[in-house]
């Protein structure tokens, strides 16, 4: 969940993700499976830096999976 900004330039483009939130299918300590969390709960910890983890583990699966999303093709097969 969240919005998405596409913008083109020239033979570029560049996405900018907002609001970003992740629904769990899980239930992990005190989230339960189907409560919704903005990214800034899962990624940060207090001090508002990024966990470990999710700089190692969770972020390249989040830009692999929103890059295989926004594929862009130059195909006019619509």
């Amino acid at each position: 969940m969240g919005s998405f900004i596409i913008q083109f330039k020239e033979s570029q483009y560049r996405i900018t993700a907002k609001s970003l939130q992740f629904k769990r299918k899980t239930s992990v300590g005190v989230f339960d499976e189907g409560s919704i969390e903005s990214i800034e709960q899962y990624a940060l910890n207090r001090d508002g830096e990024f966990r470990k983890r999710f700089k190692s583990k969770d972020l390249p699966i989040i830009e692999n999976n929103l890059s295989k999303l926004f594929e862009l093709s130059q195909k006019n097969d619509w």
